[in-house]
């Protein structure tokens, strides 16, 4: 995520992890305080980006990625936790 790509990169990215994963490496993700989230978002700063990296750790654990990395690990452990009950 991020590292010189588009917002339209980054969110085709997440829309084909399922076809990241066929090739069956490992995927790790790192959503975390990225540029693509707060301009989806339309924030001005990182200040609130958690919902938004909440959301995209949670389409990433739903296509079953094999790492995440995230700066507020207890806060995204609570939307995973929720996120699972629910499917």
């Amino acid at each position: 995520m991020g590292f010189a790509k588009s917002t339209d990169q980054n969110l085709s990215l997440l829309k084909g992890l399922d076809r990241l994963k066929i090739e069956g490496f490992p995927l790790l993700i790192g959503p975390s305080r990225k540029r693509f989230i707060r301009e989806v978002l339309n924030l001005p700063s990182i200040d609130n980006s958690i919902w938004g990296t909440s959301a995209v750790i949670c389409k990433c654990v739903q296509m079953k990625v094999d790492l995440v990395r995230v700066h507020d690990v207890a806060q995204v452990k609570h939307s995973i936790t929720m996120s699972e009950q629910l499917w």
